[in-house]
């Protein structure tokens, strides 16, 4: 283990009383909307990235609660045919314009118009604290925003997502739970995080080392 990921961990660990003993994944009653930026935060960390903005509401939250953090939006706002996607293709220009405004006053904000896997190309591998994806979150995309994402993050950086929605799949083809829960036993992390609150769940986890 490194000394950035031990620290990091230990943050988590610390934090929220956990047992490493125990199974993952862990589920902490943690809301990614106030308390996710606010660990980041008390992580010190200084770069970070969401992958799928929309309008841009969560990024802004980023912006203003970790100040003193570069963060970079992520999203082509193009129509995609996907499954129950009933946003006609005019609205995502519109979308893009309200993230542009909603952005605007923040000068640690960085948007970028461009699909995730070309996105991830113009950043360096272990360059970004952290990164949240909420893009495409059909199985292959999910796993391929993983993937590719997961190697920008430095080494005791945290890799998180929304949408770990058991049973989604069936309804709108959301495989995030599905494609999560493989890629940690595949690569045997642990621990790794469930974020449970009202409405909504998202995951993370610390990055131990540089895989795959």
């Amino acid at each position: 283990m490194t000394e950035g990921y031990e620290a990091t961990l230990s943050h988590i660990v610390s934090k929220y009383g956990i047992d490493l003993a125990q199974p993952s994944p862990f589920i902490l009653a943690v809301n990614r909307q106030t308390d996710l930026p606010l660990l980041f935060r008390e992580l010190g960390f200084t770069s970070g990235a969401e992958v799928g903005v929309l309008a841009g509401e969560y990024s802004e939250k980023l912006c203003r609660e970790i100040p003193d953090a570069t963060i970079y939006s992520i999203d082509p706002w193009q129509h995609y045919p996907v499954h129950k996607n009933f946003r006609p293709a005019w609205v995502y220009e519109t979308l893009y314009q309200q993230a542009c405004a909603r952005l605007a006053p923040y000068d640690n904000s960085r948007i970028i118009r461009k699909t995730s896997t070309e996105a991830s190309a113009d950043f360096a591998d272990g360059s970004l604290d952290f990164v949240f994806i909420d893009a495409d979150h059909r199985f292959q995309h999910i796993a391929n925003d993983i993937a590719n994402w997961s190697r920008k993050v430095k080494i005791g950086g945290i890799i998180s997502g929304h949408d770990f929605a058991p049973g989604a799949a069936s309804k709108n083809f959301c495989h995030v739970p599905e494609v999560v829960t493989a890629w940690c036993a595949a690569y045997r992390i642990h621990p790794w995080f469930v974020l449970d609150w009202p409405l909504e769940r998202s995951w993370l986890w610390v990055k131990m080392e540089n895989f795959p």
